[in-house]
């Protein structure tokens, strides 16, 4: 790629990157009415494993641990919660919102077969994580089972 070459009297349009801008400019000209600030959404997982584990983590912040619950079977896991605006803030006029409100469900298929009844669940700063351990043969059939949430 060639330099360009500037003149010390010419002039340069700077345009400010998305990233630097401040987020209320960047924010769509119709702003969510407070009626909308409770749709269905989906929370961001990350799924990672070791010899024994499988790991899950789930972004849900703000969400009390009364707010969540999770159902593991040896297959998968389900992670759904809801968490709602306010009524002071339903009561005002919303000029931009990247806050995520309402309801939730992640299906979360395993990569290997889990014993749910060994399940962990930890929500700790707004991080969910749950340590599901591996399965042997005969764990691999055991029922489903639900998850106790504890504060770390």
């Amino acid at each position: 790629m060639q330099a360009k070459t500037v003149s010390p009297t010419s002039t340069i349009a700077l345009t400010p990157s998305p990233a630097a801008m401040p987020f209320w400019s960047q924010a769509p000209s119709t702003a969510p009415r407070s009626s909308e600030l409770n749709q269905s959404w989906q929370p961001a997982v990350e799924l990672t494993e070791t010899d024994g584990a499988i790991y899950v983590q789930v972004q849900v912040p703000g969400f009390l641990r009364e707010e969540i619950d999770v159902h593991a079977t040896s297959t998968d896991v389900l992670v759904r919660g809801a968490h709602f605006a306010s009524t002071a803030l339903s009561q005002r006029c919303v000029l931009a919102s990247e806050f995520h409100y309402g309801p939730f469900e992640r299906l979360i298929r395993l990569p290997a077969p889990i014993a749910p009844q060994s399940t962990l669940a930890e929500l700790h700063h707004g991080l969910l994580t749950l340590t599901l351990f591996k399965a042997t043969a005969t764990e691999a059939r055991t029922s489903a089972q639900n998850v106790q949430l504890r504060d770390m």
